[in-house]
């Protein structure tokens, strides 16, 4: 579908957004619309100060100790004190049921069991914001970023989520609420290195306060980071490289792919301001350089020689970018009435090289669309309504609507013919991508049986409608009942409802249930291929029944403990069609223990959580997949024969354990802390071991795996010290990755079996990583 009405449709985007926010007129600020509050730091509050807010998951203000869901909130002391190299080291610290993996496009996180050869079964925020990728990798670029300075808190939201923020929550929502001129006034300036990694940065930070009513606050931030990533010792079993051990392969001599390494040797950018008008109206703006590391299991097919007798370099890197301006504002109505409007524009830009060693007739450039697989940008702009209604009683309720409105395009800076291709869909015969009549070298057209013209890209909108209403019932009884349909250009109508329970069986203790579905559409890619073909798929769908026990504040504890049932419609990858689509049913149940206790010198916490499949029952016509081995039927060309074996998820420890501790020392300039992670083992994996052994595969092999402990127990451990130098700046020694058990196994993320070896069974040992940093505030 050409562009030429873009320039039409952005301008009345604009407009209508406009007159969203110009309804507002002169407001009274409401603090809460920014972002969801603070409800996992409750042992940070007195009782006495546990007002109705509005709390992450809910569209009314709410109790935060009747929040209908399991939230944790990860601070930014907790980023200050934690060894971690991004987002995803800290979610895999802090959040019960939360581990990631490495797969060939980037880490991939997994919560509840629920993973994906892509992240895009969790939506990801910043200030309430979605910023997604849409076209294929979800929440992937603010994950890998190393500089999390500009963060004053993460919170992560477990389980369904599309009933208050849109399609996509199947796994969880993760909200970034940035630092402002009030959280973070004065300068701060910051800088960190890593070896191993040859990681550096640094960043600084400024907020300024008005002294008067009408003045305006401002926060502004940059950081620079530069990492040159680290050759890893991995274990690889393909048949193409052969077993090994170490950081080269011995079947090509070449070594393994960069761990954490960055695009061509570029930077990684994140610019922020934030600008509060103290009125109601408040403007931010966000660009990133989102540089996706080289998490790979480390395939040396991707290890090129970049001239004649040159040294080796990784050709196979991915790069997001992403620009935002919002601008939100709330408004007082009367006594009972509040309304919140936001505009925003998003801008993303994705750009994947991928070339294969073995490909004759290779063109020497990471710049030609030959080369690559996705060069995409997507413009997104959107408006949200939302108005609350409390009359001070005994219910109160909000409701709202959303429109969008994204153009998909070449890149920034490029034209369509080089600088637009999504795998076989490019520009057209002008595209440098294009062949009239071969598909290999890294070339596409009609002899392609995926092949579609572009033309310029296409666009497409999305609109929805919510509500929600909140009563107090007797008998310290209270209910929540939520509703979302949402409608996407190449959809039909998704429906996300959700009924919550909650009795306070004495004060301080709560007993809450839930019951919800969550929808993830697929993604923008493979809709517009599907819009193209005349065919629909139904979306993703999550039905979740969840159980929770809550006590708060007993003696300095907390204590959390739920146990849920999950029915998922899954859509993944399909090695069959090479493409994202429906690939079975999954049923889990899992149970999820937390504790925590602090007083003034000392916080600590712990979890644990279980998952187990329930069944797994691939859809018509698929015969495998990376979701379990527990339904499974291949027939390798060498004669083996995989069928159904076990019961588990493929990719998922099913029991987790976590320990964390901040203690901070008498003479309160030295704070040490430490925590803790115990994989108990993959069972999934173990069951495709077990079925490459039973249908005829090679025993030498599995007898390999099973000597390097391959799918065992894994304890991994961190360490910190930090020292408050003077009132005004700090330096900190980090410790990553202290191996207790089990060699700090991190396992690639699994697709299923293709021959006659474990596909894809590989991992990375991590080392141990020692880092510092220090930070002064003026």
């Amino acid at each position: 579908m050409a562009m030429s009405d873009t320039k039409h449709t952005r301008i009345v985007s604009c407009i209508v957004g406009l007159l969203c926010l110009l309804l507002a007129g002169p407001v009274v600020a409401d603090e809460s619309a920014a972002a969801p509050s603070d409800t996992g730091s409750l042992l940070d509050m007195p009782l006495e100060q546990l007002v109705e807010v509005a709390v992450g998951g809910t569209l009314t203000e709410t109790d935060p100790r009747k929040a209908p869901g399991n939230i944790t909130v990860i601070t930014a002391n907790d980023i200050a004190l934690t060894p971690a190299r991004n987002l995803l080291d800290l979610i895999e610290i802090y959040v019960p049921s939360a581990i990631w993996l490495t797969h060939s496009v980037g880490p991939e996180l997994a919560i509840r069991g629920i993973v994906a050869d892509r992240n895009y079964k969790y939506l990801i925020l910043v200030n309430g914001i979605r910023v997604n990728n849409g076209i294929a990798y979800g929440a992937q670029a603010e994950l890998s970023m190393w500089d999390l300075s500009d963060i004053e808190k993460v919170e992560i939201i477990r389980g369904p989520g599309s009933v208050t923020y849109g399609p996509g929550a199947i796994a969880g929502v993760i909200n970034i609420t940035t630092k402002r001129a009030k959280t973070a006034p004065g300068t701060q300036v910051s800088a960190f290195y890593w070896d191993k990694y040859m990681a550096r940065g640094a960043s600084i930070g400024h907020g300024y306060q008005g002294k008067q009513d009408d003045e305006i606050d401002v926060y502004g931030f940059f950081s620079y980071t530069d990492v040159l990533g680290w050759s890893p010792d991995i274990f690889l079993a393909r048949a193409d490289a052969g077993y090994y051990l170490g950081d080269a392969a011995v079947s090509s001599g070449r070594p393994p792919e960069t761990y954490m390494g960055p695009f061509f040797g570029d930077p990684q950018l994140k610019g922020y301001v934030d600008i509060d008008f103290k009125n109601g109206w408040r403007f931010w703006s966000r660009y990133t350089d989102g540089l996706i590391p080289n998490n790979t299991y480390s395939d040396t097919q991707y290890i090129l020689i970049r001239n004649s007798g040159g040294p080796y370099r990784d050709f196979r890197n991915i790069r997001i970018r992403q620009f935002n301006a919002v601008a939100e504002n709330t408004q007082k109505l009367n006594e009972d009435w509040d309304l919140t409007a936001t505009f925003s524009f998003t801008s993303t830009e994705t750009l994947q090289i991928i070339r294969h060693n073995n490909v004759v007739g290779f063109i020497n450039s990471e710049d030609n669309l030959q080369n690559m697989s996705l060069y995409v940008t997507e413009n997104r702009f959107f408006n949200r309504l939302q108005f609350n209604y409390d009359p001070k009683d005994t219910w109160k309720a909000a409701f709202g609507t959303e429109f969008s409105y994204t153009v998909f395009g070449p890149g920034w800076g490029k034209g369509r013919h080089d600088g637009l291709r999504v795998d076989d869909m490019i520009s057209g015969p002008g595209s440098e991508a294009y062949d009239p009549t071969s598909t290999s070298n890294g070339l596409t057209g009609p002899g392609s049986a995926n092949y579609i013209p572009l033309g310029h890209g296409w666009k497409a909108n999305a609109h929805a409608v919510f509500g929600e209403v909140k009563m107090d019932l007797a008998d310290r009884w209270s209910t929540l009942v939520s509703a979302r349909v949402d409608k996407h250009s190449y959809t039909d109508y998704m429906f996300s409802p959700r009924f919550s329970l909650t009795h306070e069986l004495e004060p301080e203790h709560y007993l809450k249930f839930v019951a919800q579905r969550s929808v993830r559409m697929n993604t923008e890619e493979e809709l517009y291929k599907m819009n193209y073909s005349g065919a629909s798929v139904k979306p993703e769908k999550l039905t979740t029944y969840e159980l929770m026990y809550q006590v708060y504040e007993e003696n300095g504890w907390d204590y959390r403990a739920s146990t849920f049932y999950n029915d998922n419609e899954v859509i993944a990858w399909n090695g069959g069609t090479r493409s994202s689509t429906p690939v079975g049913d999954l049923k889990t149940i899992g149970a999820e223990l937390e504790a925590a206790y602090k007083n003034e010198n000392l916080e600590v916490g712990a979890s644990h959580s279980y998952v187990k499949q329930l069944e797994w029952t691939l859809a018509d016509d698929v015969a495998t997949s990376g979701i379990s081995y527990g339904d499974f039927f291949y027939t390798s060309s060498g004669g083996i024969y995989y069928r159904d074996t076990g019961n588990d998820l493929s990719n998922y420890s099913d029991h987790i354990t976590k320990i964390f501790g901040n203690l901070r020392m008498p003479d309160q300039k030295l704070t040490l802390h430490a925590d803790m992670r115990v994989l108990w083992g993959f069972p999934g994996g173990k069951d495709g071991l077990d079925m490459v052994r039973h249908g005829g595969g090679s025993t030498g092999a599995y007898d390999d795996l099973e000597d390097r402990d391959a799918y065992e127990m894994i304890i991994t451990g961190n360490f910190s010290l930090t020292y408050e130098l003077t009132k005004s700046s700090t330096v900190a020694l980090y410790v990553q990755n202290i191996p207790i058990y089990g060699d700090n196994k991190r396992y690639c993320y699994s697709s299923g079996h293709r021959n006659s070896y474990p596909e894809k069974t590989a991992w990375i040992e991590e080392p141990l990583v020692v880092g510092a940093r220090y930070t002064a505030r003026f």
